[in-house]
């Protein structure tokens, strides 16, 4: 390998109070030196280089502890030779690097799962199905019905590259595979019999066929379409695509099952599929996105409303039909999408590829912003004793970068999201039938009184971000100051904290029916990441007459080689029965340095980046646009000093290689 390195020509003047004054060319800085201008603190992130999907997370019962793995290229910033490094948590806030001592001893390569790339030229296919890449996966538990006997990590193989859902599809590029632990999850070996489900080319015309998700809920998922299945039955999704010209091409959910005889999670067999989706299918383009032509990183789970009715849904990501002017966005969306399932008639014994097992009721977006490749997985109720035997479904997805440049400076690209509880949201609303009856990512079924019931998937943040809040260097309650300010008074400054990482959560009186004349000035927020220097700043706020939350970037930085596109999320606000009033709006915000995470009445989620030039943009204030707006509350966190990964050293940097002309055609090589 060759080392990279860039020109150090940046020209970066600091004032007296540590903010840039100059200009700054991220594109020819030296590698690593911005390594911790922007790099988030209190998040889940690589040591150093690359990383993208959250991969096989689960909870061990006999330990307490939780287990996440997540792609990962250590001394490049690009993608690459991707393989799968592993870290453990007590409560999902705080984690410790755990690298396999069978292939890395460095804490700054947590390595547990990695390719067969010494092998990649061997005749012998056996020692090479994964020669270009460990991707991505779940967490399979050994016993679908006891969870205390461990799991196993079920992987996609990848033997050939490249890949992508718009080029052909190579024979034998993806299987599955399985790695496994008799340690409780310090050591992991891959299976010898790998892979265990062949790659399905040689029949289909593939847009892809990746990321094998579990579904947990195995014994309720039998029931519900295969009651003629073997108790212990596991199940499987497999995302993909069928290209034309098959007679109905679109984006799949391969379901796969495990059949009876041999080692557990070794015999699979197709079964149909969970989804069918038409090419650049949409629910509803406001506020479904679109199913592509490829899905990618697909799980189905069941969620219980409050009145007992149980919603199958599946979170899903896909690729090919998006437009936005973010190019970072790229052609996909993340998408979910909640229903019931249909028994199937023959059991599965005659799978099609034009099947779908769950007839969808709503469809949303989980995150408009910049997150993808969401994965799932169970875990215990918290506090322990507020729900006896119950679990909760957790939401993990990947935040990437949003800029237009090779971030050598950096040394580093992508960060995973707080954690999310899954939920589904329901209220009885006096709004009118044209409102509550819209195909969207809602059901609406019509009370005896006239009055609808809505329901949704809603996403809030885990109850153990509270010990962020504890461990917060300074508190603020903003209540009389922001709730005292005039409507239309523009910009007050709050709160100058100590850095980049603090947490919000404020409320607004309701805003007006988009149809009132008087929403067509209702625009009313907050001010994040303001420098007094530079004047930089985002703008967090609601549009009335838009019907959304939008984040204004176009003030975010100086710097030219970041997006600064405004980001849009669709939010009705209903008219609850239980107040005769419209919904106020509850924000809650978590921001660490580039990263800004948003929930919005517990139902809405969007996530942004923004890389300031300033050092000091530390500031954030109300923002009173225009329209008859109060604040009700605001409470603000300093989490300064806040650490995801608390034994780490402040720079985990590591030099940076370039691989050679040996891997042109495959990837970048940096």
């Amino acid at each position: 390998m060759f080392i990279v390195l860039a020109s150090a020509a940046a020209a970066l003047v600091l004032s007296s109070h540590g903010a840039s004054c100059a200009s700054l060319d991220v594109r020819t800085a030296a590698n690593n030196s911005l390594f911790l201008k922007w790099r988030p603190s209190y998040h889940f992130m690589a040591p150093s280089g690359w990383m993208n999907d959250p991969v096989a997370p689960y909870y061990d019962e006999n330990t307490r502890k939780y287990h996440l793995f997540y792609q990962h290229h250590p001394e490049h910033v690009k993608w690459g030779n991707i393989s799968n490094s592993h870290a453990v948590s007590p409560n999902l806030i705080v984690w410790y690097d755990v690298p396999n001592p069978l292939v890395s001893t460095d804490p700054l390569k947590p390595l547990a799962i990695v390719t067969s790339w010494v092998n990649r030229n061997s005749p012998d296919s056996s020692l090479r199905y994964d020669r270009y890449g460990v991707f991505s996966g779940g967490a399979f538990p050994n016993d679908p019905s006891d969870f205390s006997k461990g799991f196993s990590v079920v992987y996609t193989s990848v033997q050939e590259l490249p890949t992508g859902w718009s080029i052909p599809y190579k024979p034998n590029t993806e299987t599955v595979s399985i790695a496994e632990t008799t340690d409780r999850g310090t050591t992991w070996v891959k299976y010898a019999g790998n892979p265990v489900i062949p790659s399905p080319s040689d029949k289909w015309n593939l847009t892809g066929w990746r990321d094998p998700i579990p579904v947990l809920e195995a014994e309720e998922f039998r029931q519900a379409l295969f009651p003629n299945d073997p108790q212990g039955t596991a199940y499987a999704l497999m995302a993909g695509g069928i290209k034309p010209p098959h007679e109905n091409p679109g984006s799949r959910l391969f379901l796969y099952r495990t059949l009876p005889g041999g080692k557990h999670l070794t015999n699979w067999e197709y079964a149909g599929n969970l989804v069918a989706g038409k090419i650049n299918e949409s629910w509803s383009p406001k506020w479904s996105g679109s199913f592509g032509s490829n899905f990618e990183m697909s799980g189905a789970f069941l969620l219980k409303d409050e009145d007992g009715k149980d919603h199958w849904c599946v979170s899903s990501s896909s690729q090919g039909d998006r437009t936005d002017p973010d190019p970072a966005k790229g052609t996909n969306w993340v998408w979910w999408g909640c229903g019931s399932l249909k028994p199937s008639a023959d059991g599965g014994k005659n799978p099609s590829l034009d099947s779908s097992y769950l007839s969808l009721e709503m469809v949303g977006v989980p995150d408009f912003g910049e997150a993808y490749a969401y994965n799932t997985f169970l875990a215990p109720a918290y506090p322990p004793n507020s729900f006896k035997n119950k679990r909760r479904r957790i939401l993990l997805a990947w935040s990437f970068e949003d800029f237009t440049f090779d971030p050598f400076s950096l040394g580093y690209q992508g960060v995973h999201v707080l954690p999310r509880e899954a939920y589904i949201w329901s209220a009885d609303v006096l709004d009118s039938a044209e409102r509550a009856t819209e195909k969207a990512s809602w059901t609406a079924t019509k009370n005896s009184d006239g009055s609808y019931r809505i329901k949704t998937l809603g996403q809030r943040p885990i109850a153990e971000t509270h010990i962020l809040r504890q461990t917060a260097c300074g508190y603020w309650n903003f209540a009389v100051k922001a709730g005292g300010l005039a409507a239309g008074s523009g910009y007050t400054k709050l709160q100058t904290f100590e850095s980049s990482s603090f947490h919000l959560t404020f409320t607004l009186t309701p805003p007006p029916l988009p149809s009132d004349a008087k929403a067509s000035t209702w625009k009313n927020g907050v001010v994040l990441r303001r420098s007094p220097t530079t004047s930089e700043q985002t703008v967090v706020y609601y549009d009335a007459a838009r019907e959304s939350v939008l984040v204004d970037r176009s003030a975010s930085t100086l710097l030219t080689d970041f997006v600064r596109t405004t980001e849009s999320a669709p939010l009705r606000l209903w008219t609850l029965k239980s107040t005769g009033s419209r919904q106020p709006l509850e924000f809650t915000v978590f921001a660490d340095n580039s990263i800004i995470e948003i929930y919005v009445n517990d139902v809405l989620t969007l996530t942004t980046r923004v890389y300031p030039l300033a050092d000091d943009a530390f500031e954030v204030g109300a923002w009173m646009s225009g329209g008859d707006a109060r604040f009700l509350k605001f409470d603000a966190f300093d989490l300064a000093g806040v650490q995801a990964f608390p034994e780490r050293k402040k720079d985990t940097s590591l030099p940076l290689v370039w691989d050679g002309g040996e891997v042109a055609g495959l990837w970048d090589g940096y």
